[in-house]
């Protein structure tokens, strides 16, 4: 398998699947299929994410209280310290660890966000597969139609297309492009 982006798992605002391949846009910080009103797009629902941010995938997110910059931490006695010769409670050490947040019930079995289908990895940055209309041609430039789908942008102000990887079927009503 050849990996071509950089990817970030993405919240769809109605909770539902949005197909690989679709362009999305952010409202807040979920996204939907973006449309042709959209003056700036994310990116696009990937399968080819060789790195893959955000995926929480050994626990609650929300696992840990946070503050302004990331998980809190403070600073306890270590307790696997054994004592040595001479040595007195004074001498533990303190390690660092988070803070655990309260409403986390380590009982509540956790789904990742990989097995969910309300979360999906968008390729923000790298060679990524879009689907496409038949407007599109190697070496021009594309924005969103009304349905997350690739349509030629004459401005020449979207995304560049390297190449078509599919070309335009009727029949599934998209093509594909990088």
């Amino acid at each position: 398998t050849s990996f071509g982006d950089y990817g970030e798992y993405f919240e769809s605002i109605d909770s539902q699947k949005i197909p690989t391949g679709h362009i999305v846009a952010l409202v807040g910080d979920k996204i939907r299929k973006a449309n042709s009103q959209d003056q700036q797009c994310l990116g696009v629902v990937s399968k080819t994410a060789g790195i893959i941010l955000g995926g929480s995938g050994f626990c609650w997110q929300g696992r840990f209280l946070r503050g302004e910059f990331g998980i809190l931490t403070q600073e306890i006695p270590d307790p696997k310290w054994k004592p040595k010769d001479g040595q007195t409670e004074e001498d533990r050490p303190l390690i660092t660890v988070e803070v655990e947040n309260p409403n986390y019930n380590p009982e509540q079995e956790y789904v990742e966000r990989a097995k969910r289908p309300e979360w999906h990895i968008v390729g923000l940055l790298g060679q990524v597969h879009v689907r496409i209309d038949k407007t599109v041609l190697v070496g021009c430039y594309i924005k969103s139609n009304d349905d997350g789908i690739g349509t030629r942008d004459e401005t020449e102000q979207g995304w560049y297309v390297m190449k078509i990887t599919t070309p335009y079927d009727e029949e599934k009503g998209y093509g594909v492009a990088m």
